[in-house]
């Protein structure tokens, strides 16, 4: 499962997107002596991270462009990004202008210049990569807006649970950051595997005040487009099509990317009434 970690480190606000298991509940909960270093290294990785932009920014441009390849739309090793063999921590980290082309699975690509790369382990499997992240130059507002809204519009990431929603907000978000200066802006992909999330955050710069992020989590295959269809259906209510799935076979037990069954969801949900018959998993209204 992915998770966005946002916190204030040094030069402003960024942010990590972690991979790996979901954080443990109260009944598998960790001492608090556990808890509280590992609070501690999350804060040491949001300096690191943060220093690294800053030693990015104040860095002359002398390194040239490198130009990357990456394909992880079925291949997630660590060999795929090129990881040096012996880099041992759990980022790899390019702090230069690179030119990215990323193909993921599920049909996704991206190709744009950036200036800050991070590869990330796996949390469960350190021999695989877990999480890419690309920072893109500092631009306007204006240019912001047309990068993040290309990228919605091409793979339907969402806010308020809609691509539209995540429109509407990025043009309320350029309308402040153009008048007031505004802060920070974020749209996401979360049905579906490789987790997507692409952000607007302040670059300090007077003359071009952004940069635009993009987090890719490729640490699990896509799911099943009618896994992702009966969860669509069960958030707006709409019982007759998680049925019509559930009677071709769907299982009732599928799981989305928070790891939560369909009975799960339509139970939380309320909108429709989950109950077990002895001969299976029946969904009613």
């Amino acid at each position: 499962m992915c998770r966005l970690v946002l916190a204030v480190a040094g030069v402003g606000l960024f942010a990590i997107l972690g991979c790996g298991s979901p954080a443990p509940t109260s009944k598998g909960s960790k001492p608090a002596s556990s808890i509280a270093e590992q609070d501690g290294n999350e804060l040491d990785r949001l300096q690191e991270y943060a220093d690294n932009r800053m030693r990015r920014l104040q860095t002359p441009t002398g390194f040239g462009v490198k130009k990357l390849d990456w394909d992880l739309s079925s291949d997630n090793s660590l060999t795929q990004v090129g990881w040096p063999a012996n880099e041992t921590s759990d980022e790899y980290i390019l702090n230069q202008d690179i030119d990215l082309s990323l193909r993921l699975a599920d049909g996704i690509s991206f190709s744009e210049r950036g200036t800050v790369l991070i590869s990330s382990r796996d949390d469960e499997n350190p021999n695989r990569v877990g999480r890419i992240s690309i920072h893109l130059p500092n631009c306007t507002a204006d240019a912001a807006r047309e990068i993040v809204k290309r990228y919605i519009q091409r793979w339907k990431l969402k806010k308020q649970f809609t691509t539209e929603g995540a429109l509407e907000a990025l043009d309320e978000w350029h309308k402040q950051a153009t008048n007031l200066g505004g802060d920070s802006f974020l749209a996401a992909r979360h049905e579906n595997y490789p987790i997507i999330d692409i952000e607007i955050h302040s670059s300090f710069n007077d003359k071009e005040p952004w940069f635009v992020s993009l987090a890719f989590c490729v640490d699990h295959p896509p799911l099943p487009a009618e896994t992702v269809a009966a969860f669509e259906a069960i958030r707006v209510g709409d019982a007759s099509t998680v049925q019509r799935l559930l009677d071709k076979g769907l299982d009732p037990n599928s799981k989305d990317v928070l790891e939560d069954s369909l009975l799960h969801d339509a139970a939380e949900q309320g909108r429709v009434d989950v109950r077990r018959a002895e001969v299976g998993d029946q969904l009613h209204t």
